[in-house]
């Protein structure tokens, strides 16, 4: 995967945490984009994006980023069962 490649993400984060996972990272063509089992007290998304390359000047490095990122599906921490 490269700057500009088309990607599907699954993400979440756990109810009460500010950080989130990004756990799943697939090229658009390989994934349908869907949660199939939902997780009580996890919100779950899954969107599609373009990878883009982000510059830190403070620390003269760069980083690849999620740009023109949509959603597809999305999961509340109230929907779902305990695994």
């Amino acid at each position: 995967m490269h700057d500009s490649h088309c990607v599907t993400v699954y993400t979440h984060r756990t109810a009460g945490y500010d950080q989130w996972n990004l756990p799943r990272v697939y090229c658009r063509d390989s994934n349908g984009g869907e949660i199939e089992t939902p997780t009580l007290g996890t919100v779950e998304v899954v969107v599609t994006a373009f990878l883009g390359v982000m510059q830190m000047a403070t620390s003269q490095t760069t980083r690849l980023a999620l740009t023109g990122v949509e959603l597809e599906e999305y999961s509340g921490s109230d929907d779902g069962s305990e695994r």
